[in-house]
């Protein structure tokens, strides 16, 4: 539990710094984007397709999937959208 503690002045710093209006790799400006559960994203007045969702997620890096809290050696961001629905016959 301590160690927990210790983590959250670290990962508001982190939120606070990450919070952008402006890409840090190309500088174009950040629309908000809004997740209608269950399924839906939408960024300004465009609603995303999965395809893009899973394509801006791939181009995250090992790096930054470390401080979002996953291992890129054991999952990728981008595996959390689903491509195939197995159907049973």
């Amino acid at each position: 539990m301590e160690k927990e503690e210790n983590f959250t002045p670290l990962v508001n710093r982190v939120y606070s710094l990450a919070r952008r209006d402006r890409c840090p790799h190309c500088e174009e400006e950040q629309q908000e984007i809004k997740l209608d559960k269950p399924v839906s994203i939408v960024e300004g007045d465009y609603k995303l397709t999965p395809s893009e969702v899973k394509e801006r997620l791939e181009r995250i890096s090992d790096d930054d999937a470390l401080i979002l809290g996953v291992n890129p050696q054991v999952a990728r961001p981008e595996w959390m959208v689903l491509t195939v629905l197995p159907v049973p016959p």
